[in-house]
Formats: C-alpha cells, structure tokens, sequence
C-alpha cells in the first residue's frame, strides 16, 4: 500500500495520506519524527497481514480524549479513516512511544481491515464484541504484549457485566444504556456503574 507524508504544523495526515493539522500547539520535530517512523514500520507490518483499502490517519495532539493509562487513544470511523490522538506531556508516553501507537494503529488497522472485509460493520454491540477481540488479538500480534483494557476488568465485575452483555448482543449502539459499546450498560436506572473496559473485556473471555 503506497503512502505519502504532509506533515503541517501538528498534526500527521497518513495511510494513503498522513497529517498534523493546524490550529493546535506544535508537536516537536523530534517528537513527530519518532510518531512518522513508527506508524510508518507499523502500516508495513500489518499491511503484509491485512487486506485494507485507502486511508486518512490523522495524528493530533488531544491531551483530553486519550486513555489516562497510554497517553493516546485511536479510533476507526469506517474502513478508511482512523484518528490517533496523543498527549504529548504524558509522564510516561515518550519512552513507549513507538510500542504505543504502533499498538493503537494496529488496533485500528484491524477494524478498517473488517469494516472493508464485511463491507461495514452491523452497530450491534454482538459485533463490537467480535470487532474488539479480534483486535485485541491483532495488537497482540504485533507488538508481542497483551493489552490491558483486554484483561483488566475480571472477577465478580467480569461476571455481572457479561450477564447483562448477553441480553444486549443484538442491540444497535445508540440503544444501548450507556450510549455506546464500550460505554454499554455502564450507566442506567438501577444499573451498576462497571469500569469503562468491561465493554471490551468480555470479548476477550
């Protein structure tokens, strides 16, 4: 899959086009450089494994939306479009930098891969089930570590969620007590409030 980089003044627009887009506080050179080589190495990767049409990654500095744990976050809109979201002052994401958004891009990757495969994805939460595991598994794959919003949530809170995921496997997102897949059943009248990964966590049983 042939790539180009326009890298402006923040952002990165990848994939079949990769960019930093304006407007926000400016990565530093050296900071977009390791972001550059390491989705560069990860794309080359997983697009050996994947079969994946054009795609727009955008990488933006957005310190609010990433995962408090990581540093940065990422998200698959649909087949060919991915953001990547990074907090470039997180205490500990410039010294896992390239294991980090090479394992959110893979992740990603992996659900542009299917949306393309599939031909779209149904907005069940059964499917977001079946979406996240085989992406959990795919970043495992590639950068050789377990996520931890894969096997965090366990035991009696495991449990509870499960039984209540169960009944819901059919519903569209928007549906969903919560308002969405991973957020799914989190909140509601009577409801237990369950930690944010038990969306993802019951996938992976």
């Amino acid at each position: 899959m042939g790539s180009f980089f326009n890298f402006g003044c923040n952002r990165i627009n990848y994939g079949n086009h990769l960019s930093f887009p304006v407007g926000q506080r400016c990565l530093h050179a050296e900071f977009k450089t390791r972001v550059h080589a390491a989705l560069e190495v990860c794309v080359q990767t997983c697009s050996a494994k994947l079969v994946l049409g054009d795609l727009d990654v955008v990488v933006m500095a957005a310190p609010k939306f990433v995962i408090p744990q990581l540093g940065v976050n990422g998200y698959a809109y649909d087949a060919h479009q991915i953001l990547l979201q990074l907090d470039p002052d997180h205490d500990s994401l410039a010294q896992n930098l390239e294991h980090r958004v090479s394992a959110l891009l893979a992740h990603e990757l992996h659900h542009c891969a299917r949306s393309l495969a599939c031909g779209g994805l149904t907005g069940t939460f059964g499917d977001a089930l079946v979406s996240e595991r085989l992406a959990c598994c795919f970043e495992e794959e590639i950068v050789g570590a377990t996520p931890f919003y894969a096997i965090e949530c366990m035991g009696t809170v495991l449990r509870q969620f499960a039984a209540k995921a169960k009944a819901h496997v059919d519903v569209p997102y928007s549906q969903l007590p919560g308002g969405g897949p991973t957020g799914c059943l989190a909140v509601g009248p009577g409801m237990p409030r369950f930690p944010i990964n038990a969306g993802i966590q019951p996938a992976m049983g």
